[in-house]
């Protein structure tokens, strides 16, 4: 059965800003399952079907025709089955068939990247950990060569692991699925907040030694896009709140989930790292700084959904981008901080309240 969940607003919102919110503060979370398939088709790039057809609750954002999701269903299907075609009578696409032995666990989509597996394919595994020692995963080649995934597949001990070659495509005569919540943006309270303890049990039986810090700032200096040309400003007024200035890269998976258990205020540029507040303990404060929106399709309201999630107090400031543009501009562009307006947030995140009462 399906649930609403209503997500709590910004503590630092105006009224206009408050119509955004307002806008996406609802929205419907089906009950998810997990199903074993039998004789399936995935694509290394993560497209499952099943009799020529794209399998339910195994793609993110499959609905509509526009971006941001841009229907995957609408976007990818047709892809999918020409691998699908081509491997199986064609020479250029080579597919294998995996051992029908083995019961193959998949978890990942389209949409890989440091935000997918920490909050999607995750706390996927962990649904099932108690059934892991029946399982292979698999692992495409590429994502087996981000530190980030074969770091945090430790945690699961009698899970195995196949990695696939590049470009390989895979006829699976059984396969098990944790169904995939509908859209990115959305997440299930309860199993978020299970994930981030069982994630906080393994990491407090780790050794790690390295210092902590209760106030954080993130710095994009090592990303390639979406960074703060004012940055010098910013962090010397971030400096006066006595922030510590950090680059998730600096640090390994298990470092950062340590980090983030001990720092009771994040704040930086919107980003993938900002995943990581999936393991911050209750009542702590993300302060997302992120482009100015000029639509509501525009908004991305992912940490702020997350933030409400698992009880994490969220504030918000808008910045003006360097350039203006289509939608793909967007992803990318650098930004102004206005530090008027980042003082009076600052100040605000002090108190710990809002600037308005938009409750």
């Amino acid at each position: 059965m399906s649930k609403i969940i209503e997500t709590k607003l910004p503590l630092n919102l105006n009224a206009e800003e408050a119509k955004v919110f307002i806008y996406r503060k609802k929205y419907l979370m089906p009950k998810l399952k997990t199903r074993t398939l039998k004789n399936v088709f995935l694509t290394h790039g993560g497209i499952l079907l099943k009799n020529l057809f794209p399998v339910k609750r195994s793609l993110p954002n499959a609905l509509g025709f526009k971006k941001p999701n841009a229907g995957f269903i609408f976007q990818f299907y047709r892809k999918a089955l020409e691998i699908l075609l081509v491997s199986r009578y064609g020479k250029s696409l080579k597919s294998i068939k995996l051992n029908e032995n083995k019961n193959y666990l998949f978890v990942f989509t389209p949409w890989f990247g440091y935000f997918s597996w920490i909050t999607e394919s995750l706390p996927r595994i962990y649904e099932i950990e108690n059934e892991l020692i029946n399982y292979t995963l698999i692992v495409p080649e590429s994502y087996s060569k981000k530190t980030f995934v074969i770091d945090s597949l430790k945690m699961f001990p009698n899970l195995s692991i196949e990695i696939i070659p590049e470009g390989i495509h895979m006829e699976i005569p059984k396969l098990t699925m944790p169904e995939l919540k509908p859209f990115t943006y959305t997440f299930e309270p309860n199993t978020m907040k299970d994930y981030r303890q069982k994630v906080w049990e393994y990491v407090d039986a780790l050794t790690i030694d390295i210092n902590t810090f209760e106030k954080i700032y993130v710095s994009r200096k090592m990303a390639n896009n979406r960074k703060l040309v004012n940055e010098q400003e910013v962090l010397t007024i971030f400096n006066k709140y006595d922030y510590k200035e950090i680059c998730f890269e600096d640090y390994t998976f298990f470092e950062q989930v340590f980090l983030m258990k001990n720092c009771k205020v994040l704040a930086g540029v919107h980003g993938a790292g900002f995943a990581n507040i999936s393991f911050m303990p209750k009542d702590s404060i993300l302060f997302e700084m992120i482009k100015e929106y000029s639509s509501y399709k525009e908004e991305r309201p992912s940490y702020w959904r997350l933030c409400s999630t698992i009880d994490i107090k969220y504030y918000i400031q808008y910045c003006k981008p360097v350039e203006y543009g289509n939608y793909d501009l967007w992803i990318g562009v650098d930004l102004i901080c206005n530090t008027l307006d980042l003082q009076t947030n600052l100040n605000l995140i002090e108190d710990n309240k809002g600037k308005y009462n938009i409750l």
